[in-house]
């Protein structure tokens, strides 16, 4: 301090020397105020510019749901249409089924009549027909019948033939155990 005191005393008066410092604190001073500013307003300016981007994002995000969702919602409408359109043609052609059935039906039926009106036999068939139907029907229930037993049969000739076949092997069985005890004694006696 005595130093610079000296400096002061040798260059001009204390007050000047003074006055420069205090010159330069300001000057300092200014400048650091002016470079926090600067910082701050830096700051801010990048603190806005990314709330604005999360804005704009949220935005274009919002935009594509709202398109992905309008789309889906057309997709399903066209998936309902398309389902009640298949339907109701199944439905038609179902009808158009049923009304040809018919229509062959009621052409069976005015051959049946016509012929019959061509034999003079309108309304019943003869009894001779109906007795003859009859012998068919039966004869045709004997022939299942017998066929039915003659299964029956062959199945029972199966199972008698096993049952022997079975009983045969088993004395064979017999024979060979006596055999081998026989042999077994004999070796015992020698």
């Amino acid at each position: 301090m005595r130093e610079k005191v000296k400096e002061g005393k040798k260059n001009g008066s204390r007050q000047k020397l003074k006055k420069e410092r205090k010159k330069e604190r300001q000057k300092e001073k200014k400048e650091r105020r002016q470079k926090e500013k600067s910082k701050k307003k830096e700051r801010k300016d990048k603190k806005e510019n990314k709330a604005r981007n999360k804005d704009a994002k949220k935005e274009r995000q919002n935009k594509r749901k709202n398109e992905g969702s309008q789309k889906r919602k057309k997709r399903k409408k066209e998936k309902k249409r398309k389902k009640k359109d298949k339907k109701a043609t199944k439905k038609a052609e179902r009808k158009e089924k049923e009304r040809r059935k018919e229509i062959r039906k009621e052409r069976k039926m005015q051959i049946k009549k016509n012929r019959r009106m061509k034999d003079g036999k309108e309304g019943k068939r003869s009894m001779k027909e109906e007795q003859e139907k009859d012998l068919r029907k039966e004869a045709k229930k004997e022939r299942k019948e017998k066929r039915k037993e003659t299964q029956e049969g062959k199945k029972e000739g199966r199972r008698k033939k096993e049952r022997k076949e079975r009983k045969k092997d088993a004395n064979e069985e017999c024979i060979k155990e006596e055999r081998k005890e026989g042999t077994e004694k004999g070796n015992a006696k020698i």
